[in-house]
């Protein structure tokens, strides 16, 4: 509908990539990477893509349910993830507050995914957006999101997909109808 992608936990651009190989090319790109030395690797992959006819946005934000301060764990590259150890305090903000109208959401935020969909639920119920996140980096992942999403998105089909051994790489896919 809107063709604009939303990568949250975009790490180097591998999303972007792979999509843009696939012939998968949006209007406009959201890239949520938090992790700032992740983030210096995304800009210089997604600028060798040369998407010149794409708008694209490049965020460092936390993503979460609500607006409040968080401890984040940065420079582990794609293990950068919000906990109670992390290094840096940051601001963690909502999806609900950008003014975005994705088509497409993809997250894979280490064990945030719930919280996230969570503070997008607004967004994702106004624009209906296909999604497409990880479940396995802890308990909330395969139980609580696949809860979440059977409470929330009314008229879509939801899946479950493996891509990888032993439950490792477990997706759920919310595909509106």
């Amino acid at each position: 509908n809107n063709n604009i992608f939303l990568d949250i936990g975009s790490h180097i651009g591998e999303s972007v990539s792979r999509l843009y190989h696939a012939g998968i090319i949006f209007d406009q790109y959201n890239l949520f990477e938090p992790d700032y030395l992740s983030c210096l690797k995304l800009i210089e992959n997604i600028e060798k893509l040369k998407l010149h006819s794409s708008k694209i946005s490049i965020h460092t934000d936390v993503l979460g349910a609500d607006e409040k301060l968080i401890n984040f764990y940065t420079g582990l590259g794609y293990s950068s993830q919000v906990c109670s150890s992390g290094n840096e305090i940051r601001k963690q903000k909502t999806l609900d507050t950008y003014d975005l109208k994705p088509s497409f959401i993809k997250l894979h935020t280490e064990g945030t995914e719930l919280d996230i969909l969570s503070g997008a639920k607004r967004t994702i119920q106004k624009y209906r957006p296909a999604i497409a996140s990880a479940i396995y980096h802890n308990d909330k992942g395969v139980v609580d999101i696949f809860l979440w999403a059977k409470e929330n998105l009314n008229d879509y089909k939801i899946y479950l997909r493996l891509h990888n051994f032993q439950g490792c790489g477990a997706f759920i896919y919310c595909i509106p109808y």
